[in-house]
């Protein structure tokens, strides 16, 4: 079931270990990625607009002055523009939740405290705050009750990311390079996809207006 073709969130295209977490759930550089729900958690739900948060970004709360002046004094990659996409992808972050930017500016300190030495040569310093991101508090209640339904229909949950946090974070990345009126259309998707039967759903059979207009506004 294809839920979305969205862009990752933005970071540098070279997968170094600078790279922010949102990566683990997508494909880096910009590539386009297929979001496909295999668990989740189960209630009806209706698109959550997005009108209301933030499209100018995350400010001092999401850590990206730190995380990028440390890049820049040990010469790391993305380190030249790192204050755009870092804010970016923050972005993203905060679009989900207050919880989950937290986690973000969280993994972005644990960068800044590191040694240059330690950034170079151990891409496993900050594993912990960066492994955080990929669990409920960064997952939205819409991508929860989708993913669930999958997972009913499927007879079990799948993979080895959370489906609800992929979906969330591939959401996420819209929200942060697209706006808030691609992630509307994502919602609106999920909301009719909710109201399919198992035998609709995988493979999808239905929403056909709502993936046009998704397809054509992201």
């Amino acid at each position: 079931m294809l839920l979305c073709a969205c862009p990752a969130p933005g970071d540098p295209s070279d997968g170094d270990s600078t790279d922010q977490p949102a990566t683990e759930a997508s494909s880096g550089g910009g590539e386009t990625t297929d979001v496909t729900p295999t668990t989740g958690a189960t209630s009806s739900a209706e698109p959550t607009s997005t009108s209301e948060a933030s499209t100018t970004g995350a400010g001092a709360d999401d850590g990206c002055a730190a995380y990028c002046a440390k890049l820049v004094e040990c010469d790391a990659a993305g380190a030249s523009d790192c204050m755009s996409w870092c804010p970016s992808a923050g972005r993203g972050y905060e679009y989900i939740g207050d919880g989950c930017l937290a986690l973000y500016a969280a993994s972005n300190g644990c960068v800044a405290d590191l040694s240059c030495e330690q950034l170079a040569d151990d891409p496993k310093a900050c594993q912990d705050q960066q492994d955080a991101i990929i669990g409920e508090a960064c997952t939205t209640k819409y991508c929860r009750d989708l993913c669930d339904k999958s997972a009913e229909c499927q007879g079990g949950p799948g993979g080895d990311i959370p489906c609800s946090s992929e979906c969330s974070l591939a959401a996420a990345a819209s929200f942060s390079q697209s706006g808030a009126a691609c992630t509307d259309l994502i919602e609106a998707l999920i909301a009719c996809e909710l109201t399919l039967t198992c035998a609709e759903l995988e493979p999808l059979q239905g929403c056909e207006a709502e993936i046009a207009a998704m397809m054509a506004g992201c």
